[in-house]
């Protein structure tokens, strides 16, 4: 992705997973998880004994490890009932992370993109059109879905100058219906020639721009016939001439 402004762009994020956050002690300050005590940096001043005050055990962290809060912190947190000592022996201390501490309840989108297969961009357009893809290597919709939902809110509008097989305004199309948002979007693609050895050119498309309108023509009218009442997914479609 590029973007011209960096600090007008950032990702929303992915939602963080709530589910083993419970609250079995009925803690006043709501669902928790056991949290590491320990962190991989830090420096000496964080390799300080903790005593349990039922036992009388002493901890200290693991080797090469240093504890993630300061030696303030351990009477409070006691206190508070964010540090919990067991009162039988050989067993550790446990550190609370409370559900209402969390900074945000989403995190960053990872780098690496999982879940999405290139080959469900092919599968994509061999069921619109019925038979072969009659594009090569088309981008999936899912990818594109989810890039535009993480960039962007509702009311933008998505520019696509490239639009080959038209997958930006069907994957527009698809988030529009299914967060029920209305994002526009606008797709531009030059009328390229196809061969007549080309897939395309057997199945009666001359040019890339063909392929582009009759996707988009087809999923416009699949998601019209889901939601009648909605303008997010009328089409305009027509040819500049170019000198």
């Amino acid at each position: 992705m590029y973007c011209k402004n960096k600090s007008l762009c950032s990702f929303k994020g992915v939602a963080k997973d709530f589910s083993n956050y419970k609250n079995p002690d009925h803690d006043p300050k709501g669902a928790w998880i056991a949290d590491n005590p320990s962190a991989a940096s830090g420096n000496e001043n964080y390799r300080f004994p903790i005593t349990n005050p039922f036992t009388g055990t002493v901890y200290y962290p693991p080797q090469g490890r240093y504890w993630a809060f300061s030696p303030k912190r351990v009477d409070e947190w006691t206190k508070s009932g964010k540090l919990v000592f067991p009162k039988e022996p050989g067993k550790n201390f446990m550190l609370k992370k409370y559900q209402t501490d969390l900074r945000s309840t989403f995190k960053p989108v990872s780098s690496v993109i999982q879940g999405i297969l290139t080959a469900s961009g092919t599968k994509e357009l061999k069921q619109l059109f019925g038979g072969g893809s009659p594009f090569k290597y088309p981008k999936p919709t899912a990818l594109i879905k989810m890039l535009i939902e993480q960039a962007t809110v509702e009311n933008d509008i998505i520019l696509d100058f490239f639009a080959g097989s038209g997958t930006t305004m069907h994957a527009t199309m698809a988030l529009n219906y299914e967060t029920k948002t209305y994002r526009k979007c606008i797709c531009v693609q030059l009328d390229e020639p196809y061969t007549p050895e080309d897939i395309a050119y057997k199945n009666q498309f001359s040019t890339v721009a063909d392929i582009t309108k009759a996707r988009i023509e087809m999923v416009s009218k699949h998601y019209k016939k889901l939601n009648k009442k909605s303008k997010a997914f009328d089409v305009s479609c027509f040819k500049l001439k170019t000198n």
